[in-house]
């Protein structure tokens, strides 16, 4: 009994309030205080898969009250290994946070490389094409083999993996995802997710792997998940961006616009928003976040040189009163934002009340504006000197001609001016690697604009005709069965013409040699045949050597 514990033999001590122990630190600690292999996001600490390096790519992220808080719930699951679904409104960034998760925990590869990101609002996605299937296999013909489809690879190679709009996908899915989500949860020590294919082994989750999953819904009315295994995930609800973390964003991406120029920019959003709404049974182009990037960056590009730009902040009218800024800004705008709209009446008047909105805040007449969009007739001209196309607002480089391209003939082209504010947005969109939707009835030249354009700067121009019956292994490619005798006959035809040539067929050997191939071919014998195209390949080297030493 001495030696047990007696705790009335220690003094006692003195214990201090987290609030004291604080105050009584002599200084704070920041990242350059903390070894290079962790990383801090969110007040919270992560281990780096490797140390970053000066070259590391850079990741863009502007810290917002939105970002942070969700962040500060998405670090503790995603460090226990937890599922998480992202709830918020579209433009909200979903992808970027996670984006930005992934370069800083993986700084040496891009975000675009770590992270699969799966559709599931397209429903011609299958689920067999996700975890695999069996396919012809192209080194034993006749036979089948194994592929891994993504999902798989990816559950292997430990990569995070994306369900995008996951409430709007099939049962089948949801029941594969649901698996999967189940196999990590809380409470079983060393878990590693499994994804289950039947028939065949589980598929164990390679190192860092993680599971999420992606909700749009509406800001103002944001209802619990009601889709099949919503219970197997946790869910981190978004926050939309504010109008001040909007600028914040902007002021980043788009350092060379004024500040006074991107407050006015964000306001005309706001203004346009509730304007795209047409009305009657069309719905209206919501004009979304998306959009006014493209704004924005649409009119970083036509701004001037440095000192220029210096001047024009400089002016204390501000920077609107340069009529050129103001020409551009609307014109980019109506490309923007206006583009979509038809001659119907009410597409009219919603056209003319967002030229109205624009022209007020940027101190534009009203009828300068509207003179501007209606009766301006864009020039195209071909500079042989810079070889540059200069079509309206925009100027594009020409390349050098190919062989093709200098022995086809361009089609003549009728420039009206509807075709030429067609070929500028056409050339717009192009300089600025937007994709473009052209839409009108047919006969009405889409095609022949873009394909005019091409010819023009000579790039090369891939036309596809789509319809109903169009599927994506017609554009991306895929395994289809294919007959090996189609093949063989047709290299048996060049061989047999060769062999013909090469040696005497009045010798009884060379014609029992055909009869041999030829027997091979037709019972599909590819092995026989293949050594007998070798053995005469051989026999006519020698025979070739044998002249030249002649």
């Amino acid at each position: 009994m001495n030696d047990m514990f007696d705790p009335c033999s220690y003094p006692a001590r003195k214990f201090e309030t987290l609030e004291q122990a604080s105050a009584r630190l002599p200084l704070t600690l920041s990242a350059q205080d903390f070894s290079p292999r962790l990383a801090i996001v969110a007040d919270s600490l992560l281990l780096r898969d490797t140390i970053p390096r000066p070259t590391s790519p850079a990741f863009q992220h502007v810290e917002t009250a939105a970002t942070n808080s969700a962040l500060q719930r998405l670090v503790p699951s995603l460090i226990l290994g937890v599922p998480q679904l992202i709830t918020s409104a579209p433009s909200s960034g979903k992808t970027h946070i996670l984006h930005y998760l992934s370069s800083r925990i993986f700084p040496e590869s891009q975000p675009t490389n770590r992270i699969l990101t799966i559709p599931l609002a397209d429903t011609t996605i299958d689920v067999k094409s996700l975890i695999g299937t069996y396919v012809s296999s192209p080194t034993k013909p006749g036979t089948f083999e194994w592929m891994e489809g993504a999902l798989a690879k990816a559950v292997r190679a430990g990569r995070w993996v994306v369900f995008d709009d996951i409430d709007r996908a099939s049962t089948e899915m949801l029941v594969t995802i649901s698996g999967l989500a189940r196999s990590l949860q809380t409470g079983r020590p060393g878990r590693r997710a499994r994804l289950d294919i039947p028939g065949r082994e589980d598929i164990k989750a390679g190192e860092g792997f993680a599971l999420f999953a992606t909700r749009t819904t509406r800001q103002d009315s944001i209802v619990p998940p009601a889709f099949f295994g919503a219970h197997n995930l946790h869910e981190v609800i978004l926050d939309a961006p504010t109008d001040q973390d909007i600028l914040a964003i902007l002021s980043a991406r788009f350092p060379r616009i004024p500040g006074s120029v991107t407050t006015a920019l964000v306001e005309i959003w706001q203004l346009l928003r509730p304007l795209s709404n047409i009305g009657g049974p069309v719905k209206g182009r919501d004009i979304g976040l998306r959009d006014l990037e493209k704004w924005c960056a649409r009119v970083e590009r036509n701004l001037p040189s440095s000192s220029s730009l210096a001047a024009l902040e400089s002016n204390p009218a501000g920077p609107f009163a340069n009529p050129v800024l103001q020409d551009e800004i609307l014109l980019e705008a109506a490309d923007c934002f206006m583009a979509w709209f038809d001659a119907r009446s009410s597409s009219v008047e919603k056209r003319a009340a967002m030229i109205r909105v624009v022209a007020q805040r940027i101190g534009m007449d009203e009828e300068r504006a509207f003179s501007l969009l209606d009766t301006r007739r864009p020039q195209l001209e071909i500079s042989t000197a810079t070889k540059q196309l200069r079509c309206g607002r925009t100027t594009m480089p020409i390349y050098p001609a190919s062989r093709r391209q200098q022995n086809a003939d361009s089609r003549p082209f009728a420039l009206t001016k509807p075709s030429l504010v067609l070929l500028e947005r056409i050339a717009a969109t192009a300089s600025m690697s937007e994709p473009t939707l052209l839409v009108g009835e047919t006969g009405t030249g889409k095609t022949t604009a873009v394909q005019h354009i091409a010819s023009i700067c000579r790039k090369p121009l891939t036309v596809l005709n789509l319809s109903t019956q169009t599927e994506s292994s017609d554009l991306l490619g895929g395994f289809k069965p294919i007959d090996a005798g189609v093949a063989a006959r047709v290299l048996h035809a060049r061989w047999q013409k060769l062999f013909s040539e090469t040696f005497s067929m009045a010798k009884p050997a060379n014609g029992t040699y055909l009869e041999a191939a030829s027997k091979a071919l037709n019972g599909r014998k590819w092995g026989r045949l293949a050594e007998l195209w070798s053995s005469s390949a051989r026999r006519a080297i020698d025979k070739l050597m044998k002249k030249d030493e002649r």
